[in-house]
């Protein structure tokens, strides 16, 4: 198993005992994007596991009068 298969692993299992989820998981440029249920979530995943992510925001949209983000975690596996 890679590392990546290992780490998307851990942390469908974090969601799951944390009432998240993952959404969706795709292969794209040479690498795979996981998408979460809950940013929230996703940070606590990043602090606990002391990674240091590449993060870019992205305005998705307007919701009652107020713009989303899109929050995006590049992560390297070497």
């Amino acid at each position: 198993m890679s590392k990546i298969e290992r780490f998307v692993e851990r942390i469908t299992r974090y969601l799951e005992i944390n009432n998240g989820f993952v959404t969706k998981v795709e292969e794209k440029d040479g690498g795979l994007d996981v998408y979460l249920s809950s940013k929230s979530l996703a940070n606590a995943f990043i602090s606990k596991m002391k990674l240091h992510p590449q993060m870019s925001y992205t305005l998705a949209g307007v919701k009652s009068g107020k713009q989303v983000y899109k929050n995006t975690y590049a992560i390297r596996f070497d």
